[in-house]
């Protein structure tokens, strides 16, 4: 184990206020270079030497045109491991978390917390924080292949030019994310699939920085991480977003992402809540019905303060929560967040 020093520093951009962590010093097990200057915004963290490895990483499951259709797969042609693409050492980034609260890296909360997918594969909380399932009929394993496999050719015969590569391109992922969405479940197509939807998101935001739907190809590259199990380069993605596009309606999308993982990982570590809390409050900033996660995200907040033994606080935002979702019951999940609201024992 290492010990790493990070200090908060708090930035403003265009009225969005927000808070970005800083390692400011990386010390050495017990040698004597472990000690930093401290102070009132520095908080020790200690930070596992490496990463846990992500289940489903070595699956040998092939996707794109070059597939064995016997198997009924798909491969991408490219054997090549993208995912740790522009990863910097795990040290190096940290989550944002509240001024005065500490903070652990991405790197530590990825190696010593469950799978962040854990949370986000199903249930309450899936439509709200992808859209493109509300907007989409969903379709079978075998449509998804052939036309994955069909995108794949007509990719890698657009000249790179092309007006519409980029298009094709963002065709691909969603397509991979999509067919990751239907396999869920299965421990071998589930990870490629996602690898898949990493990769291209990944040539997409590469290839085209420029892109005026950038802030839609981070945010679901860092969903595509979150839901892979990927916590260290989800955050990182998330974080990216916030900072590169920070009037994005995908902001408060962003900050939900941060809250749902601290929040499954407080389930095994208490001193965690703090930071959950403070994630959903950044969420429930931005109103609906522009903001579709506000109603849930203020039930989630309801639950992390109950769960942190903030009772009264709990009660005042499950009736948020249910006054949101009765005024705004066009968004996604709607009945659903009143009906838990009132579970939970939130009256009009």
């Amino acid at each position: 184990m290492r010990t790493v020093w990070v200090r908060m520093k708090t930035f403003v951009t265009d009225g969005f206020i927000g808070a970005a962590l800083m390692v400011v010093y990386a010390g050495c097990g017990e040698c004597a270079c472990q000690k930093a200057p401290q102070g009132p915004e520095t908080v020790p963290v200690a930070v596992a030497s490496e990463p846990s490895p992500r289940a489903g990483d070595e699956a040998e499951v092939a996707y794109g045109p070059e597939a064995d259709e016997a198997d009924g797969q798909l491969d991408d042609g490219d054997d090549e491991e993208e995912l740790g693409e522009g990863e910097a050492d795990s040290d190096e980034f940290v989550a944002p978390g509240s001024n005065g609260t500490p903070a652990l890296s991405a790197g530590a909360i990825a190696s010593t917390a469950p799978p962040a997918s854990a949370t986000a594969r199903s249930g309450l909380g899936s439509a709200v924080r992808d859209g493109r399932r509300v907007r989409q009929t969903p379709r079978t394993q075998a449509l998804l292949q052939a036309e994955i496999r069909g995108l794949e050719r007509l990719f890698a015969a657009t000249p790179r030019r092309a007006a519409d590569r980029p298009r094709v391109l963002r065709r691909l992922a969603d397509n991979y994310a999509e067919l990751a969405a239907a396999v869920t479940g299965d421990p071998q197509r589930e990870p490629a699939a996602r690898a898949g939807a990493i990769r291209h998101y990944q040539q997409l935001q590469r290839e085209y920085p420029n892109d005026p739907n950038l802030d839609e190809v981070l945010y679901y590259l860092a969903l595509a991480f979150e839901r892979h199990g990927d916590a260290n380069n989800a955050r990182r993605t998330y974080f990216e977003l916030i900072q590169k596009v920070p009037k994005s309606t995908f902001i408060p999308l962003a900050y939900l992402g941060f809250a749902e993982m601290f929040f499954m990982e407080s389930t095994g570590d208490p001193t965690k809540w703090p930071l959950a809390e403070q994630a959903y409050r950044e969420v429930v900033k931005y109103p609906a019905p522009q903001n579709q996660a506000e109603c849930y995200a203020r039930l989630q907040l309801g639950h992390a303060l109950q769960r942190a033994g903030k009772p009264a606080a709990a009660a005042t935002e499950f009736r948020g929560a249910l006054r949101c979702a009765n005024a705004h019951a066009q968004l996604p999940e709607s009945a659903a967040v009143a009906q838990a609201a009132r579970r939970a024992g939130a009256r009009p």
